[in-house]
């Protein structure tokens, strides 16, 4: 296991993409244990906020849904970018600041995952990642389809149960309906096929990485609520804490 992370580690070790939570290196604590030392990132865990909001009744807002899910491809971006996916990405591993903000985490473990040979029921018990029969979980396409499953999350105001089918095209069906009544299908229309692309790992109608991804997920964001985006997500917090 400790092998594949710090191959990981050297090969990303000059990147700097300020999205992506920094990496410090490995360091084993007094028991022996292997331990992934990162820079701080103050804030919550994305499944916090959705967990918390929840709790309150609030559900957050398509357009922050959006905005989290192109901040997130946007450091995928990067990533991929070096062929490296993050290969774990689900609701706790994204960072909300106080100020909206929004930072990828724990980006090493792809390698070193595909090494356990984990089932896709372990995979989605224990890491919360969507594995379907035929597909391939550690790849850019596979990261894409869980950043539309944390986008989802964000629009609905509630975690999926992801490993039902059924489930996310409800929640598809959800987020289109929401775009329809705030721009009418010039919103609705596009935001579906977004959805249904970012959602097709394997499939040659997919997005094959973050860049493709994250160039239709941003065109689906005006310039306006793109730049009220943080403090609208800010507000958030400030509600749920």
């Amino acid at each position: 296991f400790e092998a594949p992370l710090e191959r990981r580690l050297a090969r990303l070790a000059a990147l700097d993409e300020p999205r992506l939570v920094r990496l410090r290196g490995l360091e084993r604590d007094a028991d022996g244990r292997l331990a992934l030392v990162s820079a701080y990132a103050g804030g919550l865990r994305a499944s916090e906020v959705i967990r918390a909001a929840r709790e309150r009744e609030i559900v957050p807002d398509l357009a922050l849904g959006l905005y989290v899910a192109a901040e997130t491809l946007g450091a995928l971006r990067a990533l991929h970018a070096r062929s490296c996916p993050h290969g774990a990405l689900a609701l706790e591993r994204l960072v909300v600041t106080p100020d909206g903000s929004v930072f990828v985490a724990d980006y090493l473990f792809a390698e070193a995952l595909g090494a356990l040979r984990f089932s896709p029921h372990r995979l989605w018990r224990e890491l919360g990642l969507v594995v379907h029969n035929g597909d391939a979980p550690f790849t850019p396409e596979a990261d894409v389809r869980q950043t539309a499953l944390v986008a989802l999350a964000f629009i609905i105001g509630r975690p999926l149960d992801a490993g039902d089918r059924a489930a996310v095209e409800a929640a598809v069906s959800e987020a289109t309906v929401a775009a329809l009544i705030r721009g009418g299908r010039r919103l609705a229309d596009p935001l579906a096929t977004w959805f249904r692309r970012a959602l097709a790992c394997g499939s040659p109608r997919g997005y094959a990485d973050a860049d493709a991804a994250a160039t239709a997920c941003e065109s689906l964001l005006g310039a306006g609520e793109r730049a009220a985006a943080p403090s609208a997500l800010a507000e958030l917090l400030v509600q749920i804490l």
